[in-house]
């Protein structure tokens, strides 16, 4: 890693980058989070659109720094901007992020109509996260008219993909019948679903 750290040294922003994913992974190097993203911080703010992409998606998921669904979208945007390919490739991350920024008022007026509409792209391009996040819109009536099926397909499609808050949801939903028939056997092949998961299902289950 030496010529990476000399390369580094003089504001090599490619530089700066690998040395941030080889702190991130392990790579010739010790784990790291926070060295990794102080590189990928330097690297980004030479413009760098690899680092602002994987910047964004630590500022999405939270991963060594606090949750921050505006910092995501903002790097994103300008990972975007700068032509990282990668960024496209994970547009979907993106989708999701702006959707969150539209639902809970994060630095733009509350529009569920608008949130809807970006966790819609989110969630037909197979972002779990976004396709709970349908599923409970469906269910609530946020922006959309409440619709016991939709909600219920969206909660499978997300359960399906192992997301645990969806599986837990659906769940509820067949033991309750809440807005489903209620069906104990599907009930519990879903809390046990979750509880392969790390969740554990209610006392009785």
């Amino acid at each position: 890693m030496e010529w990476l750290n000399k390369a580094a040294n003089q504001k090599y922003s490619p530089a700066l980058y690998e040395l941030g994913y080889s702190y991130e992974y392990g790579d010739y190097c010790q784990k790291d989070m926070k060295k990794a993203i102080d590189f990928y911080m330097k690297a980004a703010e030479l413009g760098n659109g690899n680092a602002e992409c994987i910047l964004g998606i630590i500022y999405e998921r939270g991963e060594g720094v606090p949750k921050d669904i505006n910092k995501a979208v903002d790097y994103f945007l300008s990972a975007m901007e700068h032509g990282c390919d990668y960024a496209l490739y994970n547009l979907r991350i993106f989708h999701f992020a702006m959707g969150v920024r539209y639902l809970k008022d994060n630095g733009v007026k509350q529009d569920y109509k608008t949130a809807y509409e970006w966790f819609l792209k989110s969630a037909e391009a197979g972002y779990d996260d976004a396709q709970f996040n349908l599923g409970l819109m469906y269910f609530e009536g946020y922006g959309v008219k409440p619709n016991s099926q939709k909600a219920a397909e969206w909660f499978t499609k997300a359960a399906y993909k192992g997301n645990t808050d969806a599986q837990v949801k659906i769940a509820l939903m067949y033991e309750h019948g809440s807005m489903v028939d209620r069906d104990y056997k599907k009930a519990t092949d879903y809390y046990l679903k979750a509880a392969k998961n790390g969740v554990q299902p209610p006392k009785g289950i």
